[in-house]
């Protein structure tokens, strides 16, 4: 090591030292002025002092890392995002007061041909200096604040204090710092000023804060926390030391002066919480402010930083209040999801998002059934500027109404929900008129409300609210019926009876769980040519009550057609059994034709003759049961011809 790299190794350890103290050469005077102006005398110890810093400033990210993202680093994308949106911001409008009037982002880089890939496991000033300058001249960089980030492998060892990042030591933890370069010689060229971010600090940070810091948001505090002392102090322990409490040289206590100059730190130094600073952090919930990102949407923390003019840390944490009015007793309202009691005030950090809300309704603890409601609107956003939410309650009746059976409250798609309603005022209920069943084929019908006067009976009615009330949507369980036929012509019309009503077949309808059902159909059909179709009985059988979803189905057939069947199931049987079968399909299809023509009369002799030709062959060659049907649907055809219940004896 040449005797001007020790020297300037020695400057940079002291640098180190004092940045990892919290004694950055700036002192800390008496409030309001923590920070000088840059225009002060100049001191003795710190003859360059005076050099004024540069007024626009410019920001130039470093990976030191060609494998960046893929070795668990923050993304460079996360990064470059946050440079882009930290001077977007009016992040450092305060830092005009010493000096910094803009500040821009000059691009990002990782490492130039030529230059290391990565720092290894370890570095030190030597090192980094060495690497910004080989980027500086290969990429023809401009002079900027190079913010080197060092990948997670990485850590930081001072060769001659000892001093390495991410450890503790009596003042705290050492995680990042700024400084600067050597001069360079071949090019010829300045010191350049930095600041290191090692990722192997911010990971740590990040895991030992128990989930109250992300491994983005150590990254983006240490960063902070750098580059805005850099922007204000760019050459500590060299420039820009306070001189205001400077009483000159005492030959006797040479460094009297010099250990009084650097007493506190620098900026962030002020406003950081570290052991033994005279400022400290503010309190706000939560405790860092933050900046959002206008293209990603992403919000990254930042360090507070001093500001004479406010006297005060900045950005400067806003009020937060929330107060109600109308309510009898003290209550609740509700803070990023968490409980606060009213009335409530507190601290939240600048740039932080908070939503917040009043509860509505309040049910009035002493008297059942009475509420407070308001119409204050929810509040979600980002805090820039103090926030007061003001609620306005005013009492109400509650409403409530449910279904009978209660197990249909969640299928109740118009059902009137819980509300809260001025004294006297006339509130519309709904209910649904049929609900779903839990089984194929069945359905709730509503039946009527019960709890309070209503103005109607029907599913949809208005009730008044002269007091707290509970209404009750009642309904009866119902089962389908259905009813088709089979053995009349297609598109033929026909008629049912269900438990007294007539109605055209085919029939759909409900009844009432429990229910008798009464069940008959029309008979006989004629059709449109005289042919009779008579019902023959249901299948399968209508049950006495209804108790479950029924189908059945009405079954129909001609007298001929009901002939031709007994002479093949024996109903008709015996010597001349065909010839008889033959004969009486015969006169009945020549009654049938009688009546089609209009020829009444000669119809209704012809199906007597029919009746009395059945009733001597019955117990014959037919049986008496055949016999016996044949005889009843004759007779009930001759009852609709109009020859009347009796008909004339054989």
């Amino acid at each position: 090591m040449s005797a001007r790299t020790r020297l300037l190794s020695a400057v940079s350890s002291l640098t180190v030292l004092l940045g990892a103290l919290g004694v950055h050469p700036v002192y800390a005077g008496a409030a309001p002025s923590l920070l000088d102006n840059n225009t002060s005398l100049c001191s003795p110890y710190a003859p360059l002092e005076c050099v004024a810093l540069n007024p626009n400033q410019s920001i130039i990210n470093l990976y030191w890392d060609s494998n960046w993202d893929a070795d668990g680093n923050v993304p460079i994308s996360f990064l470059n995002d946050f440079t882009q949106t930290l001077v977007n911001s009016s992040y450092f409008a305060s830092a005009a007061q010493y000096g910094v009037t803009s500040m821009t982002f000059a691009g990002a880089y990782g490492p130039a041909s030529g230059c290391a890939s990565n720092p290894g496991t370890t570095t030190d000033w030597g090192h980094i200096s060495d690497w910004v300058l080989c980027e500086k001249h290969a990429l023809n960089l401009p002079p900027a604040l190079f913010v080197v980030y060092a990948p997670v492998m990485t850590q930081y060892v001072e060769p001659i204090l000892g001093l390495t990042s991410c450890t503790p030591y009596d003042n705290g933890t050492f995680a990042a710092f700024h400084s600067i370069t050597a001069p360079s010689l071949f090019p010829l060229d300045s010191a350049q000023v930095f600041a290191f971010i090692p990722e192997q600090c911010a990971a740590a940070q990040a895991e030992t804060s128990i989930g109250q810091l992300t491994f983005v948001d150590s990254t983006t505090l240490n960063a902070t926390h750098e580059i805005i002392e850099a922007a204000t102090d760019p050459t500590a322990p060299l420039f820009w030391i306070d001189d205001n409490a400077y009483t000159g040289f005492d030959i006797f206590d040479p460094l009297a002066g010099v250990v009084h100059l650097v007493a506190y730190g620098e900026a962030a130094d002020l406003c950081n919480a570290q052991p033994g600073t005279i400022v400290g952090p503010p309190t706000p919930f939560p405790i860092f402010p933050a900046i959002t990102s206008a293209s990603s949407g992403e919000r990254f923390l930042v360090e507070y930083y001093w500001s004479n003019a406010d006297g005060a840390c900045v950005p400067k944490p806003h009020n937060f209040a929330m107060t109600a009015t109308g309510l009898p007793l003290p209550n609740q309202a509700v803070l990023d999801g968490q409980p606060v009691g009213l009335q409530f005030a507190t601290l939240v950090a600048d740039g932080t998002y908070h939503s917040a809300a009043f509860l509505t309704p309040i049910q009035d603890s002493t008297q059942t059934g009475v509420y407070y409601v308001t119409s204050a609107a929810p509040f979600k956003g980002v805090i820039t500027s103090d926030v007061a939410l003001v609620a306005n309650y005013v009492m109400g009746y509650g409403l409530r109404v449910v279904t009978n059976p209660l197990i249909l409250y969640p299928r109740d798609t118009s059902l009137t929900q819980f509300g809260v309603f001025p004294p006297g005022s006339v509130v519309v209920l709904n209910t649904d008129p049929y609900i779903a069943g839990f089984a194929s084929g069945d359905r709730y019908r509503f039946s009527g409300w019960t709890g309070a006067p209503v103005s109607t009976v029907g599913s949809t009615t208005t009730v008044t609210m002269d007091a707290p009330h509970s209404l009750t949507a009642n309904y009866v369980l119902q089962h389908q019926l259905q009813v088709a036929e089979a053995g009349l012509p297609s598109g033929q019309s026909w008629s049912m009876t269900v438990n007294g009503t007539t109605s055209q077949g085919p029939f759909s309808g409900w009844v009432d769980d429990g229910a008798a059902l009464s069940l008959s159909a029309q008979s006989p059909v004629t059709n449109s040519t005289g042919t009779n179709y008579f019902f023959l009985g249901f299948v399968p059988t209508p049950p006495a009550t209804m108790t479950v979803a029924f189908n059945t189905v009405a079954q129909y057939s001609t007298l001929t057609a009901l002939i031709t069947a007994a002479l093949n199931s024996g109903a008709i049987t015996g010597p001349g059994s065909q010839a008889l079968a033959s004969s009486l399909s015969t006169q009945w299809s020549t009654s049938e034709s009688a009546a089609a023509r209009g020829s009444t009369t000669a119809a209704l002799g012809i199906i007597q003759a029919f009746i009395c030709h059945v009733s001597a062959q019955s117990g014959k060659l037919v049986t008496t049961a055949f016999a016996n049907q044949l005889i009843s649907y004759a007779r009930a055809d001759y009852q609709v011809l109009g020859g009347g219940s009796q008909n004339r004896g054989c």
